[in-house]
């Protein structure tokens, strides 16, 4: 009867293996999805200026909810984003503004108009009778307001008169954020339109380096990332940067939304801790899911 019954036990013994290692992996899966949306939450405490989630458990309510939020501008088919970069702790003109770009993305086609604002732009500062160069409005509120949300909005309005687009949104990003992000991603793809040299590039305690790069496609970390955004000392001047900072904005909104990094938790979870660190914005979470479908 032995020999009759082993073949049973056997199957049985696999069956109950294998349901035991589904089980497990389901547990891990789940494990990593509390983690990422606890860690999203803790993210979006620190990021996000205005509204936030009550709780956590809000915060997995608006990450998972497959309800879609109409976003600011969607009504007017144009939304607006200013995208932001500043240097950050540690750097001269810490909080000088030195990268504006208007991101208009129309919510039908997807389409997106990326508007490059030069720095040095002379404006008037709002409620006041003075004026300045637009990169230094978001500064100025520092002594006023340490959060900076002063200076932000003074940003948005100056640059709606400017343009005669209203500013839905908002996203900062400091040079060691965006370095790190970039090199969290494992460097992006960048075709390098001309040759560069510049003898000039800002290095550290006010000196001067200088930065070379050839025509050609590479794939450049973070500090080589920077610097191709940042220099300016040739024919092309500002009007050059702003172009090189479009193509930097393309080649990395194609990295971090690839199946490679979304389904990499450790990789996601790192590009979390630093956007806490050196990231600021107004998009409520709970509007997060409408801003990935853009």
């Amino acid at each position: 009867m032995d020999q009759y019954n082993f073949p049973h036990s056997r199957r049985k013994s696999k069956f109950f293996f294998w349901t035991i290692v589904v089980v497990c992996i389901f547990g891990i899966v789940f494990l990593a999805s509390i983690a990422i949306a606890f860690k999203f939450y803790s993210t979006s405490q620190k990021v996000i200026d205005g509204k936030q989630p009550a709780s956590f458990m809000q915060s997995v309510k608006d990450i998972v909810s497959s309800d879609r939020k109409a976003l600011r501008g969607e009504q007017y088919g144009r939304i607006n984003v200013l995208l932001v970069g500043l240097a950050g702790k540690n750097y001269p003109g810490a909080n000088l503004t030195d990268s504006i770009i208007v991101a208009s993305i129309n919510p039908k086609t997807y389409q997106t108009a990326l508007l490059s604002i030069p720095r040095d732009l002379y404006v008037p500062i709002p409620d006041t009778n003075s004026s300045t160069k637009i990169n230094a409005l978001y500064a100025r509120s520092q002594d006023k307001d340490a959060s900076g949300k002063t200076g932000i909005d003074d940003l948005k309005k100056v640059i709606t008169d400017i343009t005669g687009q209203p500013i839905d949104y908002y996203i900062a990003l400091d040079f060691d954020g965006f370095k790190q992000i970039i090199n969290e991603l494992g460097g992006i793809k960048i075709q390098v339109p001309k040759d560069l040299h510049d003898e000039r590039y800002p290095g550290p305690n006010y000196s001067y380096e200088t930065f070379d790069i050839k025509q050609g496609l590479y794939t450049l970390d973070g500090d080589i990332t920077l610097k191709f955004a940042r220099t300016r000392h040739d024919e092309d001047g500002d009007f050059g940067r702003a172009y090189r900072q479009q193509i930097i904005l393309e080649s990395t909104r194609s990295k971090a939304f690839s199946l490679e990094t979304i389904l990499n938790i450790p990789e996601l979870s790192h590009l979390l801790d630093t956007l806490g660190e050196h990231l600021r914005t107004d998009i409520p979470l709970n509007e997060l899911n409408s801003f990935v479908d853009l």
